[in-house]
């Protein structure tokens, strides 16, 4: 009822711009079939990823733990949120006609932008989840933290291949890109076997590892096949700099969650891992940008 209701809605809004009523149209239809059944079909394959293994984690270990699970499931969904709404921005802009390099440039600084913003969200959860669990949840479903925590990394890895992915979406010439199909197609069948391996020796964890793994090969075929089309060279160094950085500072979180509660823990390491990356991984004229982007937001906020 509420879909009808905005139907007619929205042809009511667009009728001062309507010089007769719309009409099927056959032509129309079938120029759009082929897009719209490759769409269907990446959405299809992606939507049982994230489905399948709360399911099996049901039949396999119990009602209960799929509860858990499903918990921590919730929570990232609400992450994903703003990826989703600047991949329908990105979308509009891609679909440009303009040349490949300025495609690029543009998917890249939005996945930068994107990635930074998940990036530190992420990082709350994994040091905060418990808080945010109990505050949302109740400590009945404090089990959830752990599969949450995992699935963190799994987020951010998703956040970052959602934009590339608009990028083979949105094809001058092609249109939707059938690899995008063969991607999901083929993570699919290694996301059952990941938690069919995984699920009975470690539970919930072992289900949040292997969707995470899942997304992270899926960001891998995802790159191959953009730098193929753009040809361009990634910096293995600097990505190589952030998972070292990364692993050292969880692991400093877990030495200072022995001695200072979680909550200390994360509010510490969450700074030092800041100012991590504004040492190592950010260039000069990066530090410029954002200092001024700092400078400019406070402006507003102060008046000043």
């Amino acid at each position: 009822i509420t879909l009808i209701i905005g139907f007619i809605w929205i042809l009511w809004a667009l009728k001062p711009f309507l010089s007769e009523i719309p009409r099927p149209s056959l032509t129309l239809f079938k120029d759009n079939i082929r897009y719209g059944i490759k769409a269907y079909l990446a959405s299809f394959f992606s939507f049982m990823v994230l489905r399948v293994d709360l399911l099996m984690i049901k039949y396999m270990i119990g009602a209960k733990y799929a509860g858990y699970y499903s918990i921590a499931v919730a929570i990232c969904n609400i992450l994903f949120t703003l990826p989703v709404v600047v991949g329908m921005i990105l979308f509009s802009k891609l679909s440009a006609p303009e040349s490949w390099n300025d495609r690029w440039s543009l998917t890249c600084k939005s996945a930068y932008a994107v990635g930074i913003i998940m990036f530190l969200a992420c990082l709350g959860i994994l040091f905060l989840g418990k808080y945010v669990i109990g505050f949302l949840y109740g400590n009945v479903f404090l089990p959830a933290y752990t599969p949450l925590s995992i699935m963190s990394f799994g987020v951010f890895i998703w956040s970052i291949e959602s934009i590339f992915r608009k990028l083979l979406n949105t094809d001058p010439i092609k249109g939707f890109r059938i690899e995008v199909v063969y991607i999901w197609g083929f993570i699919l069948p290694v996301n059952i076997l990941l938690n069919y391996i995984l699920i009975p020796y470690y539970g919930i964890p072992g289900a949040a590892i292997a969707t995470t793994l899942s997304f992270f090969i899926n960001l891998s075929v995802s790159a191959y096949i953009a730098k193929r089309i753009v040809h361009v060279r990634y910096d293995i160094t600097w990505f190589s700099k952030a998972i070292v950085l990364t692993i050292v500072i969880i692991t400093f979180f877990y030495i200072c969650s022995v001695f200072l509660n979680d909550y200390l823990a994360g509010t510490i390491s969450l700074a030092v891992y800041l100012g991590l990356i504004y040492y190592y991984l950010l260039t000069k004229e990066e530090h410029t940008y954002l200092i001024g982007t700092i400078k400019t937001f406070s402006s507003k906020i102060y008046g000043k």
